[in-house]
């Protein structure tokens, strides 16, 4: 996996949206996700590992929504796979996606570490 785990094409739209004296919108959005994100992992996987489905979704689903303003597409990706499972019922492949979701979260905090140096 070769490609940026950040859409480079959103992380132009979102510093476009700053200007003169208005803060980096993209900036702004990676540290609230370097701040915040630990914790909404850590619940989502609680949730799963409590195999509460209902709860799964939830934090899926917020998850998604945060990593998808910030542009990281594949983990918005791995959220939605998750929010899909939760929303089903059926947990069975769960551990799996997680598995999946978590590598490509080391990947954008690792992205977001090294090059904007926070």
């Amino acid at each position: 996996m070769s490609e940026d785990p950040i859409d480079p094409a959103r992380i132009e739209e979102l510093r476009a949206l700053g200007g003169e004296g208005k803060p980096d919108a993209f900036l702004v959005l990676a540290k609230i996700f370097l701040t915040d994100s630990n914790d909404r992992l850590t619940r989502l996987k609680d949730a799963i590992s409590q195999e509460d489905s209902e709860s799964v979704a939830a934090h899926a689903h917020a998850l998604r929504g945060s990593v998808a303003n910030l542009g990281a597409v594949k983990l918005a990706e791995h959220c939605a796979e998750l929010e899909r499972l939760g929303s089903s019922g059926s947990l069975e492949d769960a551990d799996k996606a997680l598995k999946r979701l978590e590598s490509e979260f080391s990947r954008v905090q690792a992205f977001l570490r090294e090059n904007l140096r926070i």
